[in-house]
This record gives structure tokens, C-alpha cells and sequence, in this order.
């Protein structure tokens, strides 16, 4: 089946999506639980997310407030990627954003980065406000990250089981299904012994032990997977996240994906014209997702530490809907609308002054890197998948060294 593509929109008319240049969290003060001076007994929360770009920048924002707060993060990294759920779109416009987002292009930036870590000489340390990579992560907060095959993998349900000071796990772009093996498992945890060193965190207790799954849409009207194409073609103003619990019923659509009981919820202002859609997620989670996921874990505290129990909207299965993967003519619809899923030359661009520090020799090299491999990509990859060839400009060296 033939598919006839049109060039990306000039770089000139994009928006290009801004750097990242600090930490963002939620405006109010985030509840602090009492501290423990051990931090092995402190309450763990395990963040489960898929090694991709968009959970590195999550973990470089909730990995230093969670420890602010008093919890003591896990990371549980597991594969797959978007494209293994297009069951029914063309390989060609998915493999484009796999690559940026988690696949060639996007290893070889970071094998990079872990190579050339953006050392300062003056500071004798990282640069601040520029962010680390998964190992960096580990190192610079001593906290534990281990790749797992999925969330229902024996590791993570030995930890919970093995953990006396569980407290609950929170999962984000994870493309893995929680199976009811994995439930089960925090339900026994709920049931059992209340937490080590639960003096100092008993008002937590009616909250403990929870599986919660942030989902980058408003429930129940958005359930699915990959939906920002979607929401762009249905013209929609608005867009939002939802934290849901997590279940699996065989007797559900789609096994209950998306259909556990709301936690929070929040909406924003949604436009993208003029964008891509990997500009587009990577900027609403900067500007909100981040944020939503440190206020849920705060509306948790805050709710149980008044009334002992969990607050949960239950969905009304009437009221939801289902949205499949894409399909290979909606792909086409965006791109004839002017909306492309990736750019690469403005990616270019947004990685170096998002991992690096503009004009020293790091953001140079960095810089030259990712357009060496965005430009094998373009050259090598593409025109086996969509038989055209896009020139990258070569970037400009202005720098001095550090």
C-alpha cells in the first residue's frame, strides 16, 4: 500500500518547544510528612515508567521532591514503546517517533550523555538545572533504578511483598498492562502489617499500599492510548491528566485499561497548531504533567491524613469511551494538517539546551551529536520506510569551553 507524504512544515513556521531550564513542580507548598532519619525506613514510593524521554524528564523533577517530601523513591524502567501498539498504523509514522522518543536516535543521545555528563570545571560537579540522565539519576540521590521487563515483572512484586515500608506504586508512561498477579500482590501488601516506623507516619496508613496509574487524558471521555493525535483531530480546546487506579477485568473493554477509579484529575488549555506532537507532549508534561503527578501524591496525604481512607471517583462505565490506536488515515490527516509527529530539526535544538548549558564546548558537542544522529536516521532509516530524504541544516559552533 502506497502512502504519499509531504515534507514537514519549515522550521521557520514552528513553534519550537522551549527548553527545559529548571525543576518544575506544583506553585503551593507540597505536604511534608515527618521526617526518618534512616531513609531505608522512610515510606517507598515505586515509580514505574517506560525507559523513554519523557519518564527521564519526569524522574529528574519527582526523584528530589519525593525525597523532599519524605519518601524514598524506587524506579522500576520497563521497555516497549508506542509503536509496539500500533497494531493497525503504518510503520513508517511511528517508527519517526519512536526513534526520537525512545529508539535509535534517542540512544544515541543518551549513550552520549552518559559518556559526557555535563560536568562543570569551576563547580568540580554537574550543571545545575541541567538534567540527568537514568545512572546520573542513581548516583547524584542514591536512589535504586532497576530495568524490569514489565510492571507485572517478579521483581517488582518481590519488593512490595519484601518491603516492610511500602507505601505504593505510581505508574507513567509505561506502555506495560498491570495483570492481576501484580494487584493481587498490593492487595495481600494492604492487608498485612502496617509500616516499619509507623509512629511517625500513621495518619498515612488509610492510604498505604495503593497502584495508581497517571494517564495523559481526562477520564472517562479519553480512555486509550496515544490520544494527543487524537484530540488534535477532534479539535478539542482542552486536555488533561487523570490519576486512576489500576485493575484488570477480563469482563471489561480492553481488560479495564484506564477504567479504575479516579484520584485526581486536571484540565488545560490545549493547542497545537503549529507544533508537532512530540513538542506538544514534551511541553504539556514540563508545564503540567510533572506538577500533577507530585499534587496527586500530596492530595493523598492531605485526604488520608483527615479522614483515613483514599478519596476515589468511580467511573460510570456509560459514560466512558474507548479510544483505539490511530489508524494509518488519521496519521495522514495530521500530516496534511501541517501537525507531524516529530521535527527534527528543532528537536535538534531542544535537546542540546535542555541536557547542556548554551554556549559552552558540552552544548556544542552535544549539539553536533544529536544532528549526527538525527541525520543517519534521515539518510539511513527513513527512505527504506517513506523513500524521501530531508536535508538537516548543520549546526552553527558558537561556544567556549568549561
Amino acid at each position: 500500500m502506497s502512502l504519499e507524504m509531504k515534507k514537514p512544515v519549515p522550521t521557520s513556521e514552528f513553534k519550537a518547544v522551549a527548553p527545559i531550564t529548571g525543576i518544575p513542580t506544583e506553585p503551593r507548598d507540597l505536604r511534608v510528612i515527618p521526617r526518618i532519619k534512616d531513609r531505608s525506613k522512610s515510606p517507598k514510593i515505586f515509580l514505574v515508567c517506560g525507559k523513554n524521554l519523557y519518564s527521564l524528564l519526569a524522574l529528574n523533577a519527582l526523584i528530589p521532591n519525593l525525597l523532599k517530601m519524605g519518601f524514598e523513591p524506587h524506579v522500576f524502567l520497563t521497555p516497549g514503546s508506542k509503536l509496539e501498539a500500533a497494531q493497525t498504523a503504518f510503520l513508517q509514522y511511528m517508527a519517526g517517533y519512536t526513534a526520537f522518543e525512545q529508539g535509535s536516535v534517542w540512544d544515541e543521545v543518551l549513550r552520549h550523555l552518559e559518556i559526557n555528563p555535563a560536568y562543570d570545571s569551576a563547580t568540580q560537579g554537574l550543571i545545575k538545572n541541567v538534567f540527568y540522565t537514568f545512572s546520573q539519576l542513581e548516583h547524584a540521590y542514591g536512589v535504586k533504578i532497576e530495568n524490569v521487563e514489565s510492571i507485572n515483572s517478579p521483581i517488582i512484586r518481590e519488593s512490595i511483598e519484601g518491603d516492610p515500608n511500602f507505601f505504593g506504586v505510581i505508574s507513567f508512561k509505561n506502555y506495560s498492562i498491570a495483570h492481576q498477579e501484580f494487584l493481587d500482590t498490593i492487595k495481600r501488601k494492604r492487608l498485612g502489617n502496617d509500616i516499619e516506623g509507623s509512629r511517625q507516619i500513621e495518619a498515612l496508613a488509610g492510604s498505604r499500599c495503593f497502584a495508581i496509574n497517571i494517564h495523559s487524558a481526562l477520564l472517562p471521555d479519553w480512555q486509550g492510548v496515544y490520544l494527543t493525535p487524537r484530540l488534535a483531530l477532534s479539535g478539542s480546546s482542552i486536555q488533561g491528566y487523570t490519576a486512576h487506579e489500576m485493575i484488570y477485568d477480563p469482563a471489561l473493554p480492553q481488560r479495564g485499561i484506564d477504567a479504575g477509579g479516579i484520584i485526581d484529575s486536571k484540565s488545560v488549555d490545549f493547542d497545537i497548531e503549529g507544533s508537532s506532537i512530540i513538542e506538544s507532549d514534551l511541553g504539556f508534561l514540563t508545564k503540567h504533567g510533572i506538577g500533577f503527578i507530585l499534587a496527586t501524591i500530596d492530595n493523598i496525604i492531605r485526604y488520608a491524613e483527615q479522614t483515613k481512607t483514599m478519596r476515589v471517583q468511580h467511573q460510570d462505565p456509560s459514560d466512558a469511551h474507548y479510544h483505539t490506536f490511530p489508524t494509518d488515515e488519521e496519521f495522514q490527516e495530521l500530516e496534511k494538517r501541517g501537525i507531524p509527529l516529530v521535527n527534527p530539526v528543532t528537536f535538534i535544538d531542544w535537546i542540546a539546551n535542555t541536557f547542556s548549558k548554551p554556549g559552552t564546548t558540552h552544548h556544542e558537542k552535544l549539539r553536533n551529536m544529536a544532528f549526527l544522529a538525527v541525520s543517519k536516521w534521515e539518510r539511513l532509516v527513513k527512505p527504506k520506510l517513506i523513500g524521501e530524504i530531508i536535508t538537516i541544516p548543520a549546526p552553527a559552533n558558537d561556544s567556549t569551553p568549561i
